[in-house]
């Protein structure tokens, strides 16, 4: 049996519904049976989640607005390594691809984004897990980003 899960939204104003697709003609199996579970019983956080599931809503073709406020609460972790000393920085996001990694960061570290592509490409600062453009991607939860610290004052 193969199956379908959407997302209905319903616009406030004029009462119009849209469909958007998260799951199309996949078997329980396919989709994993906790995921589906929780895709029957309504799970809101589910819902949100894949509400602001960037990659998902761009598939469906919304057009997204990354210029999204985000609230920052800080807790500076210092470590020394070769001497250094590092500012460590872990991303503990509500809805991870919203906004790109280097946006976010330019905007609470108050550089500008190509200061901190400079800073990555000499090694002054880290992403963790790194892949190529890692700072051109969306930021993700769990990411850790490391600046040291003579480099941002």
């Amino acid at each position: 049996m193969k199956l379908d899960v959407w997302l209905i939204y319903k616009c406030v104003v004029c009462d119009s519904t849209w469909k958007c697709t998260i799951v199309e003609r996949s078997t329980v199996k396919q989709i994993g049976a906790e995921l589906h579970l929780r895709f029957q019983e309504n799970d809101k956080e589910l819902a949100w989640t894949c509400a602001f599931d960037y990659n998902l809503m761009s598939r469906a073709g919304v057009q997204i607005d990354t210029a999204v406020d985000v609230e920052i609460v800080r807790t500076p972790l210092k470590t020394l390594e070769d001497g250094q000393e590092w500012i460590r920085i872990r991303l503990d996001l509500t809805h991870s691809g919203v906004i790109r990694l280097d946006r976010l960061l330019a905007q609470q570290l108050n550089v500008s984004r190509s200061r901190l592509q400079s800073w990555h490409d000499s090694g002054q600062l880290r992403v963790e897990p790194d892949e190529k453009n890692s700072l051109r991607k969306l930021a993700r939860s769990g990411q850790i980003i490391s600046v040291l610290r003579a480099v941002w004052r």
